[in-house]
């Protein structure tokens, strides 16, 4: 699919209905801008060198961290609060007995 608002909401449009979904975009330029929709249009996101290491277009991120921080911040702007790996968990169905540290 391609990095656009466009795509996004196209995508988003026609998810079945109370489905959990989430979005990486491995795009630098649309990175942010993509994420921020997502978030705003009660997604999920992922973040971290896997997705992209771009902290800007042509200038990587010294660590996952701020890209996470960075993230964290826009989703509170928007009023989105952040699932701890607990909740995740149980957002997944996800038995947290299976899980190990």
């Amino acid at each position: 699919t391609p990095p656009t608002e466009r795509a996004l909401q196209f995508f988003v449009d026609n998810l079945p209905a109370n489905c959990l979904w989430n979005v990486s975009v491995m795009n630098p330029e649309k990175q942010l801008s993509i994420l921020a929709l997502a978030i705003g249009l009660g997604g999920n996101v992922r973040v971290g060198f896997e997705d992209n290491p771009y902290i800007a277009p042509g200038r990587f991120a010294e660590t996952n961290a701020v890209l996470v921080e960075r993230i964290v911040g826009i989703a509170n702007g928007l009023g989105r609060d952040i699932a701890t790996p607990d909740e995740a968990r149980a957002m997944l169905g996800l038995d947290p007995r299976r899980m190990t540290a």
